[in-house]
């Protein structure tokens, strides 16, 4: 393993902090006395390993996440496309349900007509005067009074004011049967015409429409993954790579601040653009295809509303048996009756015809349901980095401050003065077997502790309790390695005084 004293630079501290947001008081790696000594004896080097093994955690950590982003961005740009190809068949389901809805009331409508039309004797009911003084009297046809003779003018006399003849208002003519009998011919042969105008042409039109939208909504789908790794994993992919090379290179980072941010910037601005460019994509085409039905659809509607004002012309003719029943069959057969060329009715707009802007609206509505979940993401990600650039943008290195410092001497004296040389040699070993716990990865820096410990026990220490040393007396000020030093055989560091 590479000697974590060499990994240490300042732009890696900032980093650390930017990332993990360890405060200035050494959060983690200073956590009691014993490490406040470690970080004396070794110059800070201790704690500046440390710092480095969490930011490179850290690091990992925030790699995993952006793994999990990239895996997310996956299925939620495929989430988005399903949600908008649905929206365009909910679009198609709703012209589909309109067409089939307005053939089923023009084929109920010819089926009733025919029935009605169909050969049949006619019998004519009798048509009696509403005027009770009348009642029971029976009119011949063309209003003539067919009951007892008139009274006499002595009767006349003494009925002055209720005269008991109807007049013209009262009496109700019957349809001729000739006429009635081809006016519902006539009026099935119009709902047929009607039934076929539509089949053969708006039906046709629109099924074809249908299909095609659901064809280019299928061929757009195949799209979504291009997109997704040009516009959203690539920025991604740019972001791992980069910190995985901090990982193992850490000192070619110079600027860390700057790549990560440009790098989260870009990954929030894409997410929304990209999720609403799938949209787009899917809906696009399929849209102003299902949208140039609107004219057949609302033709269809016209045929089937004109359909029923003809068959409820037909059905009081036909119950009736009247002449003003029958008149007003006829005039509506010819407002129902086709131009020369044409279909009849095929002009006719129905109330409440079908318009494409309502479809649109439930489309894009159900586009901006599907995209909000990532505008949400994307506003996180862009909120947090901010807060996290705010709390540590003027972070810089520094040396162990006078208080952990002033800590260190102290837990040190209380270890080793006035101890005994056995205690004094448990106290090291102790403090050593600490130290080994969290570096004794790498020697060189075990080494340095290990040096700087007993130049202070030597110094510290009533020389008469402790055996002789190779090196004679030192006295501790410890410093942190230099580069050479890192690299190669450990020097004696230079004494401070007491």
């Amino acid at each position: 393993m590479k000697s974590l004293s060499r990994l240490f630079v300042p732009p890696l501290f900032c980093f650390v902090v930017l990332i993990t947001g360890v405060p200035i008081a050494y959060a983690g790696c200073l956590d009691d006395a014993s490490d406040a000594v470690i970080g004396l004896l070794s110059g800070g080097a201790t704690v500046a390993a440390c710092e480095l093994e969490e930011l490179v955690q850290s690091i990992k950590n925030f790699i995993k996440l952006v793994g999990d982003l990239a895996s997310n961005v996956v299925r939620n740009a495929t989430d988005v496309a399903n949600a908008a190809a649905g929206a365009v068949r909910g679009a198609a389901d709703d012209i589909a349900g309109a067409l089939n809805g307005a053939q089923r009331d023009l084929g109920n409508a010819a089926n009733e007509a025919a029935a009605m039309a169909a050969p049949q004797i006619m019998a004519m009911a009798p048509i009696t005067s509403p005027n009770p003084a009348g009642a029971g009297t029976v009119l011949a046809r063309g209003g003539v009074q067919a009951g007892p003779a008139p009274m006499g003018t002595a009767q006349r006399a003494g009925k002055v004011g209720s005269d008991p003849r109807p007049t013209v208002a009262q009496i109700t003519l019957p349809a001729d049967p000739q006429r009635l009998r081809a006016a519902l011919q006539r009026g099935t042969q119009q709902l047929n015409a009607l039934q076929t105008s539509v089949e053969q042409g708006a039906a046709r039109r629109i099924n074809s429409a249908l299909q095609r939208a659901g064809d280019q909504v299928a061929s757009h789908m195949s799209a979504v993954g291009d997109i997704v790794q040009t516009a959203l994993l690539a920025p991604i992919n740019g972001l791992l790579d980069t910190l995985k090379d901090l990982v193992t290179h850490p000192t070619r980072l110079l600027d860390p601040i700057a790549t990560i941010d440009g790098l989260v910037q870009s990954i929030g601005r894409n997410v929304v653009d990209t999720m609403n460019h799938i949209n787009d994509v899917i809906t696009k085409d399929a849209t102003q295809t299902l949208q140039g039905v609107e004219t057949d659809l609302q033709q269809a509607q016209g045929a089937a509303d004109s359909g029923n004002k003809l068959l409820n012309a037909m059905r009081l003719a036909h119950q009736q048996k009247t002449d003003a029943a029958l008149k007003q069959l006829e005039s509506q057969l010819n407002a129902t009756a086709p131009p020369q060329g044409g279909a009849g009715g095929a002009r006719v707009m129905a109330s409440g015809a079908y318009r494409f802007n309502t479809a649109h609206s439930k489309i894009q509505a159900t586009l901006q349901k599907s995209v909000a979940p990532h505008q949400a993401i994307a506003s996180k990600l862009k909120t947090d980095w901010a807060a996290i650039q705010t709390r540590h943008q003027v972070v810089k290195l520094r040396p162990l401050d006078v208080r952990t410092k002033q800590t260190a001497q102290n837990e040190l004296d209380r270890m080793f003065r006035g101890k005994s040389p056995a205690e004094v040699e448990n106290a090291k070993q102790q403090l050593m077997n600490r130290a080994r716990q969290k570096f004794g990865s790498d020697p060189k820096l075990m080494a340095s502790i290990e040096h700087n410990l007993n130049g202070y026990v030597h110094e510290r220490v009533a020389p008469a309790a402790l055996p002789p040393s190779p090196g004679g007396k030192q006295v501790l000020n410890p410093q942190p390695l230099s580069s050479k030093q890192g690299s190669g055989q450990n020097k004696q560091l230079p004494a401070v005084q007491k």
